[in-house]
């Protein structure tokens, strides 16, 4: 078997991969995972090893989620990953296929196991946190936005309180973001501090992952103090919440900044905090009639 850390290595670059909603299949079902597989000594039996042990589990990421945490052979595991690529790159009617939410779910639970068995869990925080760096895209399908249009934002925040910020509009070159504004500035360490706590806290656990089509995606990069980087990513419209409070409001209120996408995308601009209405009425005598007028005001 080969390096127990290129193994690593393998799992985590390719289940991050899987993860990208933006990514073209093309890259999914071309050689380059068999190019690895076949690197790490992974052998494609169809999958029939592991179908043997695991039943339907070797293509259903519902029965495979069930029996994870059952899989300890590493080169089982591989060998299971090469087979169920090779469906999508030989056999299926189309390898577009591979980028159904049944699919991906199943690459991402066997390949995150993979991670697991390989090192320590790189889908886990560890550590204290030093630095977080958000960049949350809105792209999703349908009419193409304008030039002007604010497409994505990256903020970083570090625990001595400093904060970096960019925005980018759509601009007039396809593929190619233009920068529309930006800021640094400083917030008081004690909230950049609860920030992060919260932060590390929430993804130093297991949690929900939600992915979505037809919506924009986050990436976002913890740093500790040890200099280590754990990455994670999601659609944008996740809904995590740490202690009774939702985390994407936790960064905008820390950093007086309510338009900021963050997890979800429901970026706050306007705030209503109050509604005020004037009512007038007034009767006309003489004809016995009764007009009203009234009138609203926010």
């Amino acid at each position: 078997m080969a390096d127990i850390n290129l193994i690593h290595d393998f799992a985590v670059k390719w289940v991050d991969k899987f993860k990208d909603q933006q990514i073209n299949y093309i890259e999914l079902v071309d050689h380059y995972m068999a190019d690895d597989c076949a690197a790490l000594g992974f052998k494609m039996d169809c999958g029939l090893a592991f179908g043997r042990m695991y039943d339907k589990a070797v293509y259903d990421s519902i029965a495979l989620d069930k029996i994870i945490d059952d899989v300890t052979d590493i080169s089982l595991l591989g060998s299971a990953i090469y087979s169920r690529w090779r469906y999508f790159n030989h056999w299926a009617y189309d390898g577009a296929e591979i980028l159904a939410q049944n699919n991906r779910a199943w690459f991402i639970l066997a390949l995150s196991r993979l991670a697991f068995l390989s090192g320590e869990d790189p889908f886990i925080f560890q550590g204290k946190l030093k630095k977080i760096c958000i960049i949350s895209n809105n792209i999703c399908y349908g009419p193409i936005p304008v030039p002007s249009d604010e497409v994505e934002q990256r903020i970083t925040i570090n625990e001595q309180g400093r904060v970096w910020f960019s925005g980018y509009n759509f601009g007039h070159t396809d593929g190619k973001y233009e920068k529309a504004r930006s800021k640094n500035f400083k917030i008081e360490k004690a909230s950049a501090n609860k920030l992060l706590n919260a932060v590390s806290n929430y993804f130093g656990n297991e949690y929900m992952e939600v992915f979505a089509t037809d919506i924009g995606n986050w990436i976002m990069e913890l740093t500790n103090t040890e200099g280590a980087i754990y990455k994670f990513r999601g659609s944008l419209c996740a809904d995590f919440s740490y202690e009774g409070t939702d985390l994407s409001d936790l960064v905008r209120d820390t950093v007086g900044m309510g338009d900021l996408y963050v997890f979800d995308g429901n970026c706050k601009p306007d705030v209503i905090n109050g509604i005020a209405l004037d009512y007038h009425r007034v009767t006309k005598m003489k004809t016995n009639k009764l007009s009203e007028n009234a009138a609203w005001s926010l």
